[in-house]
């Protein structure tokens, strides 16, 4: 390919070997930008990824602290209702003491009805005999008494 004329001491090249350098430079070229934009590619999906994870993380820890709420205010009412229970409780046992030490006079009265009042036998203090029922004593009272003076 290299031929040498007479008196031409120039070597003339190939075609071939003028353009190889820029077939080569423009392959690089090329290549470099699909390297590059894969390597963007991978980054960006790096990226997505890490983000997703995080946000998933985010709301994995977000669904834990309200469980974790939830669980604190079960706990909480469960506490209030037993010192509720236990207060009811309290009274009770302290009423019941109360009421267990309080001599009988203490206690509530219970006042009796009417008819039961009407239906007891009373006894005259003057004679010391029974006159009959306490309606009848009064009635043996209020005519033998005087009329109260007002």
């Amino acid at each position: 390919m290299n031929a040498r004329h007479d008196g031409d001491s120039e070597v003339s090249p190939s075609s071939h070997d003028i353009h190889a350098p820029i077939f080569t430079l423009a392959a690089l070229a090329v290549i470099s930008v699909v390297v590059s934009i894969a390597l963007i590619v991978a980054f960006h999906y790096l990226a997505v990824l890490r983000s997703r994870r995080s946000m998933a993380a985010e709301a994995m820890a977000q669904v834990a602290e309200q469980e974790r709420q939830r669980a604190v205010d079960r706990f909480c009412s469960q506490v209030r209702l037993d010192i509720s229970h236990w207060e009811q409780e309290r009274q009770r046992e302290a009423r019941r003491r109360e009421e267990e030490f309080l001599p009988p006079y203490s206690r509530e009265p219970k006042l009796p009805s009417f008819s039961e009042i009407d239906d007891v036998p009373a006894v005259d203090e003057t004679r010391g005999q029974m006159n009959g029922t306490m309606s009848e004593f009064a009635q043996i009272d209020s005519e033998t008494l005087p009329p109260p003076s007002y």
